[in-house]
């Protein structure tokens, strides 16, 4: 299969495994030119999957966000692809904690990236690398995993909270995890090139990394 097909087939696996959450609803998105599919559950605020495909640019992006009163971890895995023969450039996955940590172990990777100054807010076990063609299915199996896990505690009637300053502090690290993640401007340029400034800080805000208050109304 092609590297293109494969991300297809990934985005629909977390899509199947979305589905079949207890509660779940679909959130309808604005079309800003390509594929958004935007979820949520009694215990999920967002879950988010992006298919962006451009003749340079191939990015799948999925990301979930616990409801304000779950201390579970904010899901995230980006997995981005480019030059002339298409490759995987970068590979990003994170257990991102709010008020808890949640750690995790996979794979040994053989490249690592370097983290942005701005990701000040990521796991001490946060994947960023770029991946050798033979390490690609490890990605997709550990991505899939990784997202089971999230899932599982997710549900864990022990990660529900009542007390209001916890929840104040869950509410206020979820929207520091957004803020920082509005400073990446290389995904700020690559919107902005496609659908003007405007749109892009909407689509960034609204879409890929809303704050809590954004969703509450959903």
């Amino acid at each position: 299969m092609s590297l293109k097909t494969d991300l297809i087939k990934l985005s629909e696996d977390f899509i199947h495994k979305i589905k079949l959450l207890d509660g779940v609803k679909e959130i309808k998105v604005k079309n800003y030119g390509w594929e958004n599919f935007i979820y949520k559950t009694p215990k999920i605020r967002q879950l988010h999957v992006e298919r962006y495909f451009t003749e340079n640019l191939w990015v799948l992006h999925i990301t979930g966000f616990p409801q304000k009163n779950n201390q579970s971890p904010i899901f995230g895995f980006d997995v981005v692809c480019g030059g002339k023969d298409k490759k995987i450039l970068s590979v990003f996955l994170d257990l991102t904690p709010s008020i808890k940590s949640f750690p995790f172990s996979g794979p040994v990777w053989k490249v690592e990236r370097e983290v942005p100054d701005w990701a000040d807010m990521f796991s001490e076990n946060f994947v960023a690398i770029r991946p050798e063609v033979d390490e690609y299915n490890d990605v997709y199996n550990f991505g899939l995993e990784l997202f089971d896990y999230f899932l599982h505690e997710v549900n864990n009637q022990e990660n529900e909270v009542v007390d209001e300053k916890v929840i104040t502090d869950i509410i206020n690290s979820q929207d520091y995890y957004c803020q920082q993640q509005w400073k990446n401007k290389r995904t700020m340029g690559a919107l902005s090139s496609k659908i003007g400034k405007e749109l892009a800080e909407e689509f960034m805000q609204t879409i890929l990394f809303p704050k809590v208050e954004t969703t509450d109304g959903r």
